[in-house]
This record gives structure tokens, sequence and C-alpha cells, in this order.
């Protein structure tokens, strides 16, 4: 585990796959804490397929997935505008009876965002106030930025006006949605 993890923190992601691979090729006993480092240091080099790919085995060699597992796989799909395998994952989530948390619905938000979704990312954006889960300043900028690629200025001041602790990308963000 350590040395997947140290390879995630390096953006060493073929290391961190290859590593895996040899431990369960010579079945070292790998573990949920193995596979989510795996699908991590994916998340962070921005490969996507690949995360989806660590889950694919986890799923075949019956490895039990957690919300760390699916709230990084989500968050990969974020960076390729691959929007609609982060709504898969949060249907799969949902099913599997995980624990729903606001770090979920924000990278699914964020993934919509990416894609220029904000129809789908308001809708989980109202999903999460409704199951009464804390919106952070990302998950407001997210949105914001939502509005703004799709040209929904009024939405954006509306989220702004109650973002508890605006960062200057929220500033940014509603300054360029005003700005189209």
């Amino acid at each position: 585990n350590a040395a997947i993890t140290a390879c995630e923190k390096g953006n060493e992601w073929t290391k961190a796959l290859q590593l895996l691979s040899v431990m369960t090729q010579i079945k070292v006993d790998s573990d949920t804490i193995s596979f989510n480092a795996a699908v991590s240091a994916c998340k962070k080099s921005g490969e996507w397929k690949e995360a989806l790919e660590v889950l694919s085995v986890m799923a075949q060699t019956r490895m039990k997935s957690n919300t760390i597992t699916f709230s990084s796989a989500i968050s990969a799909c974020e960076m390729d505008s691959a929007w609609m395998q982060a709504l898969q994952l949060w249907s799969k989530t949902a099913q599997g009876n995980l624990h729903l948390d606001s770090i979920i619905f924000s990278a699914t938000i964020t993934a919509c965002q990416s894609g220029s979704q904000w129809r789908i990312a308001s809708q989980f954006f109202s999903l999460m106030a409704k199951r009464e889960l804390d919106s952070n300043t990302i998950t407001f900028n997210s949105m914001i930025s939502a509005c703004e690629k799709s040209g929904e200025w009024e939405k954006a001041l509306q989220l702004f006006s109650v973002v508890l602790e605006p960062s200057v990308s929220s500033f940014n963000a509603v300054i360029s949605t005003c700005g189209r």
C-alpha cells in the first residue's frame, strides 16, 4: 500500500498500476486501500479510463469498493469531460448502498461542469440540499462555472450570493459569467 500511495503522490500512475498488478500476480494481499491508491493515482494524472479499469478489476476480484473508491473515480472523470461516465459511477454508488456524501456529489457536479452540463449539475446540487449535505466553496465554484459555460449569469449571481466563504476562483467565475 505504501508503495502505491507513493506512486500516487508522485503522479506515477503507470507504476502504481504495475505494482497493483504484481501484487495480484504473486498473490500478495491487496486490499481496498491498494486499489483506492491506484484509482487516485490515475485521477491525479487525468487517466479516467485507467481509473475505471481499476474499478473493473476490483469487481472481477470481488474486492470491496467504498465511497473513497467511487469519489476518486468520479473525480478522474472530470479531467476529460467524461461526465457521462461520472453519472454512471454515481448511479453505481447509489445502487451499491454506499454512503453518498458531499464529496461524491461535489465530484459529480464538477464532472458535469467540465462537460458543460449545467442543468444536470444543478439537479445534483438540489439533491445535495434535499439530503442536507454541506456544500463547500469548491461545489459552489463548480456550479458557478457550469452556469458560466452555459451563459446562465443570473443563476451564477444567485449562487454567488450564498457562498459563505468565496474564494478568488468564486469571484473570477462570477465575473467571467457576467462578462459573457
